[in-house]
């Protein structure tokens, strides 16, 4: 039995039952990242103000001479949209004298995401299990912008209830089904710092530079600042 104890402990360390600092001292190192929160500037505004983004990511991490490591990425970022009230027409309109006259009423929902790459430097601090790192991520957001309403079609006299089909001077009422897609590829920095709560896991804050548009929007520059929770294997 004594002789089996060494052997035991081996196993049970090779298998994760004893923690070892696998971090620190392999070479190389593996996680995944789940991270969320607030985006800031152009890319609040390509989603309508609904204003967060989240996403999941793995890496991979080769541990270099100086003790810092380098770490790549790669993953997909989600940034949900709002509903906006585009157009709208009153209940009742006055004469425009121009046959057909045209009035929407539109509501848009907004929903993007795209995968991205990072290529990171990680450099560990004085004070124990703090770090800092920064880099370039790359990818591309592809945003969906889906509108849904009415349109009403009139001669162009006076309607005094534009909800009913039956109002005097309509010429139909149609139900809006639009559907678009835009694409923008970005390359952007992302800096942040993290805390090693054990072998296993980190605690990590990241600013990211985005690039993003729209359907009826310009390219637009913005970024995201996240919580991460980095889960090592």
């Amino acid at each position: 039995m004594r002789h089996l104890l060494p052997l035991v402990t081996r196993v049970m360390v090779g298998t994760g039952f004893l923690a070892t600092p696998l971090f620190g001292e392999a070479p190389w190192s593996f996680a995944m990242n789940l991270h969320g929160g607030p985006t800031l500037a152009g890319l609040k505004t390509v989603s309508q103000d609904a204003g967060y983004t989240f996403g999941l990511s793995l890496e991979g991490g080769k541990r270099l001479a100086n003790g810092a490591s380098l770490v790549t990425s790669v993953g997909y970022q989600w940034i949900p949209g709002d509903n906006r009230l585009v157009s709208k027409y009153a209940a009742s309109v006055p004469a425009t004298g121009i046959n057909p006259s045209i009035y929407d009423m539109r509501m848009r929902k907004t929903n993007g995401g795209g995968f991205q790459a990072a290529v990171l430097y990680r450099a560990n601090l004085a004070f124990d299990g703090f770090f800092v790192q920064g880099g370039l991520q790359f990818g591309s957001i592809k945003m969906n912008e889906r509108d849904g309403g009415t349109r009403v079609t009139t001669n162009g006299t006076a309607i005094s209830n534009m909800y009913n089909p039956s109002s005097p001077g309509i010429l139909s009422i149609t139900t809006i089904q639009d559907d678009h897609d835009a694409t923008a590829f970005t390359v952007g920095p992302k800096l942040g710092a993290g805390y090693m709560v054990n072998d296993f896991a980190a605690l990590t804050l990241n600013a990211t530079m985005f690039r993003a548009k729209s359907h009826s929007s310009n390219p637009v520059n913005g970024w995201a600042a996240e919580l991460g929770l980095n889960i090592r294997f």
